[in-house]
């Protein structure tokens, strides 16, 4: 299948599905503070356990976090705790703070505003054989100024990228570490394009 034959409009309707599923099913359980949270862990969900007063966020094996996430939840004190509902001990649990030398196995591509477009574009990336990187960070915004102002009062580099002509002179002359995709400009395989130079 070529990457010209795929809908993104399509792919990011079955992600948007399976996010609301997996919402639907966490809302029937009932049970979200006894259970794990599982799905994708974003930082609506650090700032909701903020909210409720929680100072641990316990989640799936599998759920995946954000990588704003897991800087959300560092600045504000959150304990990010993976583990099945029934095991408890130590063997079975791993803090945040024990997982920063082995990030877990996720796209470091991420999206506040739209998470379903940021699964949409890993996807892109993950056919064109671009994995994880330990090295970079990717959030798509419609508003990147407020992100990397964000970003940056928190003691990171960041940059706008609003086209894939900047990439590389960006890199060059600040290295950041976080890279905010502009998609007020960036069409979808636009953004594909930035984020697979980024991560090369």
């Amino acid at each position: 299948m070529s990457h010209a034959s795929i809908d993104p409009v399509w792919i990011a309707k079955i992600v948007r599905e399976v996010i609301e599923r997996v919402k639907q099913n966490q809302m029937e359980t009932g049970e979200q503070t006894a259970c794990p949270i599982s799905g994708v862990i974003s930082v609506a969900t650090v700032m909701e356990a903020v909210r409720g007063g929680k100072t641990e966020l316990r989640i799936a094996t599998k759920a995946i976090v954000t990588p704003a996430a897991r800087d959300e939840a560092k600045l504000l004190g959150i304990t990010i705790t993976r583990g099945a509902n029934n095991k408890t001990s130590a063997d079975h649990k791993t803090t945040l703070t024990e997982k920063t030398n082995t990030r877990p196995s996720e796209m470091v591509v991420t999206d506040i505003e739209n998470p379903e477009r940021a699964e949409a574009i890993s996807q892109q990336l993950s056919r064109r054989g671009i994995r994880d990187s330990a090295t970079a960070t990717i959030i798509l915004s419609d508003a990147p100024s407020k992100e990397v102002y964000r970003i940056c009062s928190s003691g990171r580099r960041a940059a706008v990228i609003s086209s894939i002509a900047n990439v590389d002179r960006i890199e060059k002359e600040l290295a950041p570490q976080v890279w905010v995709l502009d998609m007020n400009t960036l069409n979808f395989v636009a953004a594909v394009n930035v984020a697979a130079r980024i991560l090369k």
